[in-house]
């Protein structure tokens, strides 16, 4: 077994990820593409993961990385969908 880069785990886990979503909620997917989701999320390589499994689907990301910032922006426009 070949050692593994952060790189190639992250490349993995993406691919799997996207496709276990898609094949889990692909009828869900279509009912959501186009929406606006904001995303609080103080990791960057998690949100780096869910901004692309999320982005696949046919969504509209935008992150922030605390709750003050989320409150902020909900207050200026209210999102869609909220991930925490």
């Amino acid at each position: 077994m070949k050692p593994s880069t952060k790189r190639t785990l992250k490349k993995v886990f993406l691919n799997v990820s996207a496709a276990l979503l898609t094949i889990a909620y692909v009828g869900n997917l279509v009912a959501l593409e186009g929406r606006n989701i904001l995303l609080a999320e103080d990791n960057d390589l998690n949100a780096e993961i869910a901004e692309a499994i999320l982005e696949r689907a046919g969504l509209r990301i935008e992150r922030v990385e605390n709750g003050i910032q989320c409150v902020n922006r909900i207050l200026k426009m209210p999102a869609q969908i909220l991930l925490l």
